[in-house]
């Protein structure tokens, strides 16, 4: 199908109108020529102001010899590259440009496709950013001389710490090079067999040396689409140095037991003692002046742990057969004083030269020490060593046995403590490890003596119910429930996600049960999530008001402050939202700093101070931890920057800091000013306005500053 030109014209002009990139038409003076609607919306100027512009009136940081630069490319050959442009308000945005010159009407022009890559480059800012913060080493290969070798492309943060080496150092080198000892290791193999197959691998844990280090690593390789090999590990060198020194520790004590002497008694052919070594007297509390001719039975009593009732003597059962015997477990030792001893023997016959028996010699020796350790490594074994209760291992080996039609019906309860992350956050991990054992008690108290109770994991808990249908298993979940609300005095107030199944019929499989119970507690968690979070922000906001000079007023003062300026700046209504967010919540971070530090009446030590600043990133790792505040973690971050970049934590400056929180910034400024704290006396509202104004441009945005005075100045 032919066009003439008229139609190709339409078509092009359509085309250009409707694209939704941005496209301009310049000449070589940088003279915007035409540009399209999508280029009039984003950098937001009236076309016809857009027309008045030049090239370099958009470009965001660029001397104008550079853009020049770019331009004779563009009119030469063309040019694809990254820049930032600026818009009419202001803001400057990364954007991917593609110009190439053209002849219009004899007349050379350029003709850039403009692309706006904001959502790009974040994309890229959050891979950096998970990829720095992995805290398993990281390490990506691209392959060279047809997989005889590896080039390093990147290397994380973890990785570099955990094979000493930097970055800089590694990165465009061979792996043989950095690592020598990696043919030997057997790792290169394995990244040769990943890229040719694309299969991935786990590369067990194994021992790596060479010259520069030496150290026990576990990988799992991958191949990505690119064609990158990537491999992810993790030291275990310290793990397996505390198996070996557990190892030493176990063998240190057989070899002590082994060297302890042990009791010895014997006895002529009537069963009366005959003789008793110095650990034998120890050990029964005879002398052995008094033991010797005395029936062994008096002397050596023994009784069964659990019964409490004499046990057989092996002297006399030797006696009888003739052959050497052990006692029987669960024996113990009564001594002449009434102490008790665990005890292990052996009795053998004494024989004459014919073989005729002429007594027993009785070896035993004290195991109370072994069997309480018996006990306590069983009970270890069996229960998790923060809150007490049965661990996972002890709730399967249960759930097995309790499987069975006598037991039924059995119903299981699955629970997943709220807001975990937010307290460790915020509180620090022994508030977090408090909230587990609150909980764990909250769940005995609701729960009957015959349930198992067990940690199932970090955050989850499972109660096993044998003979309880479901009614009374929902008894136990709202007794939880109402023992949960009653624990008010608490700096964060223990909620749980609780789902609940039971199994009713023997065929069906108690493991689906569990399964379902588990899918009911996070859809109930689902459900539940943003009650259990407003409850947990309330909790904060509580105890940063009782922990603080923060106060509830003070918020609000800053909170209405705050959006007369978003009003008269023309902010959003999700923008004006996040203002009032912030002007309330934005030093949350404090409930983690201690008091000794948050509430000193005089000025703070340089040390002091330094742990002061860290709520800042305390509060932005409260945020990010709630959907509902994850929108003002930066504003929480940021808000104690300066204009100036002297301010903290990162030194940002002047637009790189958040609107939010630069308008944050001075109304907290100016409301602390006015009112009095314990550390200082309150200023007149004019000598408040005036530091204000003297802040300007260095602690403080100038703009934002103008327009608090245009709003205040008059109201006091």
């Amino acid at each position: 199908m032919q066009f003439d030109h008229g139609e190709k014209m339409k078509y092009y002009e359509l085309f250009f109108e409707n694209a939704r990139d941005m496209m301009l038409v310049i000449d070589m003076d940088g003279h915007i020529l035409e540009a399209n609607l999508a280029a009039v919306n984003i950098y937001g100027y009236e076309y016809s102001e857009l027309l008045s512009k030049t090239i370099f009136d958009l470009r965001g940081t660029e001397t104008n010899y550079l853009t020049k630069e770019q331009m004779k490319k563009a009119e030469e050959k063309g040019v694809l590259f990254e820049t930032f442009h600026r818009r009419k308000d202001g803001h400057v945005f990364p954007v991917e440009v593609n110009s190439r010159g053209v002849m219009v009407e004899n007349t050379p022009v350029l003709l850039s496709i403009i692309r706006d890559i904001t959502q790009r480059k974040q994309a890229e800012a959050r891979y950096s950013e998970l990829f720095d913060h992995m805290s398993s080493g990281v390490a990506v290969y691209q392959a060279s001389e047809k997989g005889n070798d590896f080039i390093f492309q990147d290397f994380n943060f973890a990785a570099q710490k955990i094979d000493h080496i930097n970055k800089e150092i590694l990165i465009g080198k061979s792996v043989l090079e950095v690592f020598p000892g990696i043919k030997a290791f057997g790792f290169f193999e394995v990244l040769q067999r990943v890229w040719r197959t694309g299969i991935s691998e786990k590369f067990p844990l194994s021992e790596y040396k060479d010259g520069r280090i030496i150290g026990w690593r576990e990988n799992d390789v991958y191949k990505l689409s690119s064609g990158e090999v990537v491999s992810i590990y993790k030291d275990m060198t310290a793990k397996k140095q505390a198996e070996a020194e557990l190892f030493r520790t176990k063998e240190r004590l057989r070899i002590t037991l082994e060297s302890i002497g042990d009791a010895v008694i014997a006895t002529d052919s009537e069963g009366q003692v005959s003789f008793m070594n110095k650990v034998a007297e120890i050990m029964t509390g005879w002398d052995r002046e008094d033991a010797i001719g005395e029936p062994v039975s008096r002397v050596f009593r023994i009784i069964n742990e659990y019964t409490r009732k004499p046990v057989e003597n092996p002297v006399d059962k030797v006696l009888t057969e003739h052959k050497v015997l052990g006692l029987a477990n669960h024996t113990m030792l009564i001594a002449k004083d009434g102490r008790e001893f665990f005890i292990a023997d052996s009795a053998a016959p004494i024989r004459g030269i014919d073989g005729s028996i002429h007594g027993v010699v009785l070896v035993f020796h004290d195991v109370s020490e072994e069997r309480r350790a018996e006990k306590e490594i069983k009970y270890l074994s069996f229960h998790d060593n923060l809150t007490g209760l049965y661990n996972r291992a002890y709730f399967d080996k249960q759930l097995i046995q309790l499987d069975a039609q006598c037991y039924l019906p059995t119903s299981l309860i699955m629970g997943d403590v709220n807001g975990l992350k937010l307290t460790n956050d915020a509180f620090g991990h022994q508030e977090g490890d408090k909230l587990l054992i609150n909980m764990a008690e909250i769940l005995k108290k609701a729960s009957r003596k015959e349930d198992i109770i067990a940690r199932w994991g970090g955050d989850e808990f499972v109660i096993l119910m044998p003979h309880t249908c479901k009614t009374k298993a929902m008894k136990v979940m709202e007794a939880i429930k109402q023992n949960c609300s009653m624990c008010c005095n608490e700096m964060i107030q223990p909620t749980i996600g609780l789902g609940l199944a039971t199994k009713e019929m023997f065929d069906e499989s108690i493991y689906k049960v569990l399964k379902k119970a588990e899918e009911r507690m996070y859809r109930n968690k689902l459900m539940e999530s943003k009650s259990a979070r407003s409850a947990l922000i309330s909790s904060l906001k509580k105890t940063l008001w009782e922990r603080s000079h923060e106060t509830e007023e003070h918020g609000k003062r800053l909170e209405e402050m705050a959006m007369k300026m978003g009003h008269l700046l023309g902010m959003s209504t999700s923008e004006q939202d996040e203002l009032s967010l912030l002007a309330v919540l934005h030093d949350i971070g404090k409930v983690g700093i201690p008091d000794d530090i948050l509430l000193k009446p005089g000025p703070l030590s340089s040390e002091q101070w330094q742990v002061m600043k860290k709520h800042t990133e305390i509060g932005c790792r409260i945020a990010q931890s709630s959907p509902e505040l994850f929108s003002i973690s930066e504003g929480i971050l940021t808000h104690h920057e300066r204009w100036d970049g002297n301010g903290y934590p990162q030194g940002l400056k002047e637009e790189a800091i958040p609107l939010i929180a630069r308008i944050v910034a001075i109304v907290d400024a100016y409301d602390v000013m006015t009112h009095d704290r314990i550390y200082k006396k309150a200023i007149s509202h004019t000598e408040a306005l005036k530091e204000i104004k003297q802040c300007a441009g260095n602690q403080f945005d100038s703009r934002l500053v103008k327009v608090f005075i245009n709003i205040f100045e008059k109201e006091c």
